[in-house]
């Protein structure tokens, strides 16, 4: 059984590792990009864009993946599986089955009663959504394991029925690789409570991919990615401090990267040592003045 976070990562360490690589969160040709403000935030220069050429091991992923595809849900449920059975554990509740072991019927029961939220640092409303991913995609696991699933590649859809046969409301490709995504991203976070924002948002978006089956919508969500590094500067302020023109950074990537997150690089004039760092979609949409002594929360010195 898996009762500590010791356990959880022990236990579901193979299927991570089949997951990242069958369906990676960022994939190696969307890495690599920056986009660097500093000359035309001072005025000496145009924008830069950069990218990062990578290699592709295989000539055709998307075929790889849709062929492997029952295998990486397989792997996601039972990495989301042993999540909910680590809440239940942390919880205080016991398995009550024969020889001591958790039934799947048994903890899709209780699921939504764990502390999962006190466990990866998210509101109720992020858990209980995760507990309807789990739970609604129950059969659709037991089909693919016990029974008979239908599985096509082109497009992705995964299908079956229940034990009296009622056909299941069929995974589509896109919740199929959000619900494998989900497992992905909670398996990096176990054990590192409060989970950090960019994380949260990144959640809730793949949620929301699947609210066909969990029925929650949800705002304030953010895209996987990929993310790029933007570099910019600080602006003197008449001796009075500093300006951050956070305005023409949101503007230039919404026009040439819209889609993307963002970690933001700040330079400090004449401080080669040191910088400053904020995720872009936390820095305010405005021109603001900075004090290094007194800095606001979305930024760190680095």
């Amino acid at each position: 059984m898996v009762e500590t976070i010791e356990d959880f990562s022990a236990a579901t360490e193979y299927e991570r590792l089949v997951l990242n690589q069958l369906f990676p969160l960022f994939p190696d040709d969307a890495m690599g990009n920056t986009l660097d403000l500093r000359e035309a935030i001072q005025g000496t220069g145009p924008a830069k864009h950069g990218m990062t050429a990578v290699i592709k091991m295989f000539a055709d992923d998307r075929n790889l993946q849709g062929v492997l595809a029952p295998l990486a849900f397989s792997a996601a449920w039972k990495v989301i599986d042993l999540l909910i059975e680590l809440a239940l554990a942390q919880g205080g509740f016991q398995p009550g089955g024969q020889a001591g072991r958790w039934s799947i019927s048994r903890k899709v029961q209780l699921a939504g009663q764990a502390p999962g939220d006190q466990l990866l640092g998210v509101d109720m409303e992020v858990w209980q959504a995760i507990c309807f991913a789990y739970a609604r995609t129950e059969e659709h696991r037991h089909c693919l394991i016990h029974r008979r699933a239908s599985f096509t590649e082109r497009p992705l859809r995964l299908a079956g029925k229940k034990q009296d046969g009622e056909p299941l409301l069929p995974l589509d490709e896109k919740e199929l690789r959000a619900f494998v995504n989900i497992a992905q991203l909670l398996g990096t976070v176990v054990g590192e409570a409060p989970m950090p924002e960019r994380t949260v948002g990144q959640l809730r978006f793949l949620l929301q991919q699947m609210s066909r089956h969990i029925g929650c919508e949800f705002a304030q969500s953010l895209p996987l990615g990929p993310v790029v590094s933007v570099f910019m500067c600080l602006q003197p302020d008449e001796g009075k401090g500093w300006l951050a023109d956070f305005a023409y950074v949101h503007q230039k990537m919404d026009r040439s990267m819209p889609h993307y997150l963002a970690d933001v690089w700040i330079d400090i004039p004449n401080e080669s040592g040191y910088r400053l760092f904020g995720h872009l979609e936390q820095l305010p949409k405005d021109k603001i003045a900075i004090r290094l002594d007194a800095l606001p929360d979305y930024l760190s010195l680095c």
